[in-house]
């Protein structure tokens, strides 16, 4: 297995093998200066979704979306479509891509082969909020919502879900483990809000729980190792190392 290092600096990708050598450099050039570009890593199955609004002259407006390899940067495919109204996530796998939408106030996850020519709806519900996708495997993603936490497949079934909020989660490299964190409303600003953070194996079966966990950083972030033997919280510039036992 390959444990790189992929660098995003502004429009520049770069990677890196376990070593420090460069393997390969991207420069990524935006159609309009203001235009954001979202570059989602799915490190589980080595690809990168780089998706770039663009308007048309006739006012349309277009979703590119190119998805590269993660190690060597080169293109698997690509496709330009219509974009529906609301925000979108794009993660791919080698073989398929997935994403959330928010149309007129319903969110839905949407899937979509190479091949395909549109967004097929999978899942549409109410929600304050989605995460994600992040793929497990080549055909298996997860996505959060206000309610619950979902594991799809490429026919959009949902293989699992546990009725945990997260406030963000993380895929670990080797695609089978996950950690989501969630922080619970501080009784008032004196205190620090409490952060659960729950653990899962193999199958999405919940191993661990840390309950009770306080972080004063509002914009705390986890991650997991590539094994998915530690777990990372960086906070205030800090990062917390964790072991974790299965």
């Amino acid at each position: 297995d390959k444990w790189n290092l992929l660098v995003e600096r502004s429009n520049f990708l770069t990677t890196y093998d376990q070593h420090g050598k460069r393997i390969a450099d991207l420069e990524l050039k935006t159609v309009n200066f203001h235009d954001p570009v979202m570059m989602i890593p799915a490190h589980a199955v080595g690809t990168i979704a780089v998706t770039e609004p663009a308007v048309t002259v006739s006012g349309m407006l277009i979703m590119g979306t190119l998805v590269l390899d993660e190690d060597t940067l080169q293109p698997l495919f690509r496709w330009r479509t219509k974009n529906e109204p609301g925000d979108r996530v794009i993660a791919a796998s080698p073989s398929m891509a997935a994403a959330w939408q928010d149309v007129r106030g319903e969110k839905r996850v949407v899937i979509r082969e190479p091949g395909d020519t549109d967004w097929k709806t999978v899942w549409s519900g109410p929600s304050s909020f989605m995460i994600g996708p992040q793929f497990l495997d080549a055909s298996r993603f997860v996505m959060a919502t206000d309610k619950e936490i979902m594991v799809f497949n490429d026919k959009g079934d949902v293989e699992a879900r546990t009725s945990l909020k997260a406030d963000q989660y993380a895929v670990a490299k080797d695609g089978k483990h996950v950690v989501a964190a969630y922080a619970e409303p501080s009784p008032s600003a004196a205190f620090a809000p409490s952060i659960r953070i729950d653990v899962f194996g193999p199958s999405f079966h919940r191993t661990a729980t840390l309950a009770n966990f306080a972080s004063d950083a509002s914009d705390f972030r986890v991650a997991l190792s590539p094994d998915g033997d530690k777990l990372a919280i960086l906070a205030h510039l800090r990062v917390k190392v964790l072991a974790i036992t299965e």
